[in-house]
């Protein structure tokens, strides 16, 4: 998969804002670990009362690559003295909440890494789409379009 790709070859940490089953998380999990960087996964989610059982044994045979964190992006706060290349952006599908967790965490991204967008283009998610648009306008000195596969969106922060 794209993401798979993109966490594969990541050359720093990453970031995934939404987890709810855990079906990404364990995508990202299995790229790092072909990764031969040291690196590691902040997944953000709001519960993980939702996580499929076999998505968590997976999570306990990374642990040391992964720090799943239980809280609201908007506030939650990330290490600031590490280095961050690839930010997968799949939570809240409001066009507010796909706008700030762009806006929270693209700062952290390093010049080169890449955003992954979920669910643009989705008729039937109007948010992400909304967001996805703004963001490509608004930052249109900042960011290149990359690639954009079905409703995944991939941006690379330039400098």
């Amino acid at each position: 998969s794209l993401l798979y790709e993109y966490c594969k070859n990541s050359p720093s940490n990453i970031i995934e804002i939404g987890r709810y089953r855990g079906g990404s998380t364990v995508v990202i999990l299995e790229a790092i670990d072909r990764n031969p960087e040291n690196i590691k996964l902040f997944s953000i989610d709001l519960t993980s009362k939702y996580l499929n059982p076999k998505c968590i044994s997976v999570f306990n045979k990374f642990e040391a690559k992964v720090e799943l964190i239980v809280g609201d992006s908007k506030v939650v706060n990330l290490p600031t003295n590490l280095s961050y290349s690839v930010l997968f952006i799949d939570g809240d599908h409001s066009k507010e909440g796909v706008l700030g967790d762009f806006n929270r965490f693209f700062p952290l991204l390093e010049d080169g890494g890449f955003i992954l967008l979920h669910d643009c283009g989705k008729e039937d998610i109007p948010g992400p789409s909304k967001a996805c648009h703004i963001i490509e306008e608004e930052y249109y000195n900042r960011i290149v379009k990359r690639e954009q596969i079905k409703s995944l969106w991939v941006l690379e922060k330039i400098k």
